[in-house]
């Protein structure tokens, strides 16, 4: 196991059990039968009944089990061994049907012989990846002739905000060194008194696109947001109801972008 993974592995696992009990996650919400997706995803990708889809880093399952609820014949994989006991927890609880998997992303095509009509992952995934190109390798190979991928990400500019609030206090563009961090708390439980490090790297919009059209992926769209549906950044003011802006600039910055492609072939609608 790479250095980077098992520092990233124990974040992860630290930080599963904050975000359970968290206001950010609010799972006592998606107990009640609420969705997890919000409105870029569910107006963008609608999975039909039956549909075969293939969730990568999933945390604990929120998404994968809303999916699921909507009738996507769900798998779903994350590399944090307590986040996947914590989603197959919650799938029995729910009473929700999805498949989980606790491995590393990359190892998947080796532990997983089967190809999905959709391929899925969103916000926060991409910056826990050193290589891009490898990361749409295993995006490729999962998907069936004709498959969809759909991904839903904070902008790469958006995660170059530094804890000042000021835009590109990191980098926009990828570089091969990590950018290490000693982190308190997390994102969804700023407060809580575990101290993690993390090992992270910037990819860029064309970076991330290129990456998967060179592997034969039709690009169907590139939209970008001005605002993300977490208060998850710095310098963040909700203008409208789960609508998060940038505050730092006369102008509305980009905080969400979201793609869409296809793999050659036929077969799926």
């Amino acid at each position: 196991m790479h250095e980077h993974i098992k520092h990233n592995l124990a974040l992860w696992n630290a930080w599963t059990p904050l975000h359970i009990n968290s206001k950010f996650y609010d799972v006592e919400a998606f107990r009640r039968g609420q969705t997890s997706l919000r409105e870029i995803e569910l107006s963008e990708l609608t999975p039909k009944p039956g549909q075969s889809l293939l969730h990568l880093q999933c945390h604990f399952g929120l998404d994968s089990l809303s999916w699921a609820r909507m009738g996507a014949r769900v798998t779903a994989v994350d590399l944090s061994d307590v986040a996947i006991d914590a989603a197959r927890n919650l799938a029995r609880e729910t009473g929700l049907d999805a498949r989980f998997i606790c491995c590393d992303l990359h190892q998947l095509p080796a532990q997983l012989n089967e190809r999905f009509e959709i391929v899925f992952c969103s916000y926060g995934v991409l910056n826990w990846h050193p290589d891009i190109d490898a990361w749409a390798d295993v995006v490729a190979r999962m998907l069936q002739p004709g498959g969809v991928f759909y991904m839903v990400e904070i902008h790469p500019l958006a995660r170059s905000i530094g804890d000042n609030g000021e835009l590109l206090q990191y980098g926009y563009f990828h570089e091969p060194q990590a950018e290490i961090e000693l982190l308190n708390g997390s994102y969804a439980a700023p407060d809580a008194d575990v101290q993690c490090t993390s090992h992270e790297w910037a990819h860029g919009q064309g970076e991330i696109i290129s990456a998967l059209a060179k592997r034969g992926l039709r690009i169907e769209f590139v939209h970008e947001f001005p605002f993300v549906p977490y208060d998850c950044l710095p310098g963040l003011e909700e203008r409208e109801a789960g609508r998060f802006y940038y505050a730092g600039t006369p102008h509305d910055a980009p905080l969400t972008i979201s793609i869409r492609a296809r793999a050659a072939g036929s077969g799926v609608q």
